[in-house]
């Protein structure tokens, strides 16, 4: 039984392949094959979380609070 990579001849496709240019980096801990390796693009364009909108609207709330405060007037 021969083997495969025997049998079908080697071209410089196969043979030379560079993937510094291709689209976004390499995971950390997956083969690079020359890419980059850092954070994962496709994680930008993610919609602001439930929590982080809570979170900003407290304190805009507490801010508003804070400057009524300072406003008011004891009769």
């Amino acid at each position: 039984m021969e083997k495969i990579s025997s049998i079908l001849p080697s071209n410089s496709r196969i043979t030379n392949v560079d993937l510094s240019q291709a689209s976004g980096a390499a995971r950390p801990g997956s083969p690079a094959f020359g890419r980059k390796i850092g954070v994962s693009t496709s994680r930008k364009g993610l919609p602001e979380t439930t929590a982080s909108r809570a979170v900003r609207e407290q304190q805009a709330l507490l801010q508003k609070r804070s400057q009524d405060q300072l406003h008011a007037e004891i009769v």
